[in-house]
């Protein structure tokens, strides 16, 4: 593979706007000369999560992860160093140079290989539908469908020709790697035939819609059957309404929330995020005005969407099925907002309709009898566990009460639960102080059933430092007085010997390799500093000691601290190694005078501690 040139690895670092970047994977805010939002990495609920472009990097309190544009891609997408240069590239519509001018499509990773594979059969797919044999599914959806033309291009609403011939040479000739053809799940047949031109096309014969990370690049697509297009017999799919791509190394469904791309830019702390069942009736949803409409992808929503919700917005409307089905589901999405943080609510279409037929009936105008018509998450679970028109047993009444604590549980708030609790009550016409009773009894038996361990006998993993953890370590607080307070560090190159420092530590040795740097003239600051981080533990450090400067009152006086205790640290353990070695030396050695007189040495400095003038 080429290597990308370090003349165009500096125009993407400096050309590509960190925060912009970011903000594609949670919603940040000014925060002074920061910007701050919720942990990309990991579920929370207060944002911990710190980005300071005028710096260049980020800082994760959660996780103590840190670093530049392009280690928060390698951390957050599993990137290797060239790839997260070539996706930043890439997103800023930069041009990449590789070290050799004649790289081709092939040179690329895979990840890119499959995005731009994915691109290039969306734009097919799209002519395919705007051409002329395709006027048949132009009509089936603009009047059995009722979208526009102008909807279709907006979502690149494509068609796979019912033959399937062709992809896999286009590709092909493209210059895409057969491995990374395998590996795009856009074709069957690669177990059993080393030729791609043998392979065969999973999708034909159907309407295609692109499914889009959060960042908007295709990852995967959704293929509908048409009904007027016979589906061929020896297809094991036939059958099927709809055919989905399989997961691979750029698409997981557990990750992924159809137009969340595009709902993530209207979707604010006061907007709710709409979900919907499926992709054509967040289409639909969208096409009438309601701009922060998302779908799973044909599986039930788990606890990693609510938390990629969650760093775009705090409330979510459930606008799902009426049936049993679409009402069950909204059920087991209420412990997971509740988890999450979230207010969620339930929306329900007028007459119990199947929310796409309405708003294709209504257009946008139905949407605020829709949006209106709205229950909490306690009253919809009360109502569905306990219907108004029926008469409930006091047992009915308990067992429904057991699936309420199973929701209220996962709240983390206090006031939450009290505030769930006082509505059950008030819903059931039970006694409040009675109903708190009974649920504090549920909780105590939900701990003592639940063990301390993870669940497997492993145990919790320790508590994340908080961004007021303290500097731990000498090195660690002369090297945040270097980055902080230049006008010292030159003095502390020449003062400290490299002796002194623990080796062993993260903090000793980029600490080593700072004063080195000013100590020889070349030393630019924080740049230079992020330069010489070489791994994960002294970039994460770096970016920690960037974004969260411990207020020092006089920085002068802290480092002479440092260094007296990193010379007596020093100083004791070279008299014990001197001691042991003049103990083993056989009598008349030449070098025992030399020892003893270092050891003296020792003493005499011990008394008048290294310092700073």
């Amino acid at each position: 593979m080429a290597l990308i040139t370090r003349q165009s690895i500096e125009e993407v670092r400096t050309r590509a706007d960190i925060v912009t970047l970011i903000g594609d994977y949670t919603s940040l805010k000014k925060a002074g000369s920061s910007w701050k939002g919720l942990s990309p990495f990991t579920p929370e609920k207060t944002p911990s999560f710190y980005v300071h472009p005028d710096k260049g990097f980020f800082y994760c309190f959660s996780t103590n992860q840190g670093g530049d544009l392009f280690r928060f891609l390698m951390l957050k997408e599993g990137l290797n160093f060239q790839e997260a240069v070539e996706r930043a590239a890439n997103r800023f519509g930069i041009q990449v140079q590789y070290a050799e001018n004649n790289a081709t499509p092939e040179d690329r990773s895979l990840r890119a290989q499959l995005f731009a594979i994915h691109d290039t059969a969306a734009t097919r797919f799209a002519e395919a539908f705007k051409s002329a044999p395709a006027a048949a599914v132009r009509t089936y959806w603009t009047e059995q469908r009722r979208f526009s033309l102008d909807t279709a291009a907006q979502f690149q609403i494509g068609f796979a020709a019912a033959d399937g011939a062709n992809l896999a040479r286009v590709l092909g000739k493209a210059g895409y790697t057969k491995d990374a053809l395998a590996k795009s799940g856009l074709f069957t047949g690669t177990d059993y035939s080393p030729d791609p031109y043998r392979w065969h096309a999973k999708f034909h014969g159907r309407l295609i819609i692109p499914i889009r990370d959060v960042q908007g690049r295709i990852v995967a697509f959704t293929a509908r059957l048409l009904p007027f297009i016979p589906q061929d017999e020896r297809d094991p799919t036939r059958e099927s309404k709809y055919v989905n791509s399989p997961e691979t190394e750029i698409f997981h469904k557990s990750q992924i929330l159809f137009n969340l791309d595009k709902a993530r830019a209207a979707a604010r702390d006061d907007t709710p995020v709409v979900l919907v069942e499926g992709q054509l009736d967040a289409i639909r949803a969208y096409s009438c005005g309601v701009t922060t409409a998302v779908a799973s992808q044909g599986t039930a929503i788990g606890p990693e969407h609510m938390a990629l919700l969650r760093r775009f917005t705090r409330r979510v409307d459930a606008l799902l099925d009426a049936d049993r089905a679409g009402q069950a589901a909204a059920l087991k999405l209420l412990p997971l907002a509740f988890q999450a943080g979230m207010e969620v609510r339930v929306l329900h279409v007028p007459g119990g309709k199947d929310p796409d037929e309405y708003l294709a009936a209504t257009g946008p105008e139905g949407w605020p009898a829709v949006r209106d018509n709205a229950s909490g998450a306690i009253p919809f679970a009360v109502r569905g566990l306990l219907p108004p028109e029926e008469k409930h047993t006091t047992a009915q009444k308990l067992d429904a009460l057991q699936s309420l604590f199973a929701i209220i549980a996962q709240a983390e708030s206090a006031v939450a639960r009290d505030e769930a609790l006082t509505e059950v009550s008030h819903l059931t016409a039970l006694d409040l102080i009675a109903v708190r009773r009974d649920f504090q009894r549920y909780q105590q038996t939900r701990r003592t059933r639940t063990p301390a361990a993870n669940g497997d006998g492993a145990e919790s993993p320790p508590a994340p430092k908080s961004a007021s953890t303290p500097l731990t370590t000498a090195e660690e607080a002369l090297l945040g007085i270097v980055l902080h307070h230049e006008t010292l560090s030159r003095e502390l190159a020449a003062m400290v010997h490299h002796e002194w420092l623990d080796a062993a530590s993260p903090s000793g040795q980029l600490l080593a390799r700072v004063l080195a740097e000013i100590d020889q003239g070349d030393w630019q600051g924080i740049q230079t500093a992020q330069a010489l981080a070489e791994d994960a533990s002294e970039i994460n450090l770096l970016s920690r000691l960037l974004a969260s400067p411990v207020p020092i009152p006089d920085p002068r006086a802290q480092a002479n601290e440092c260094l007296a205790f990193l010379f007596k640290r020093f100083a004791k353990k070279r008299r014990v190694a001197i001691s042991e070695a003049i103990a083993a030396a056989p009598p008349g050695a030449a070098n025992v005078k030399h020892l003893q007189e270092e050891e003296i040495h020792l003493r005499k400095m011990a008394r008048q501690l290294p310092h700073l003038g």
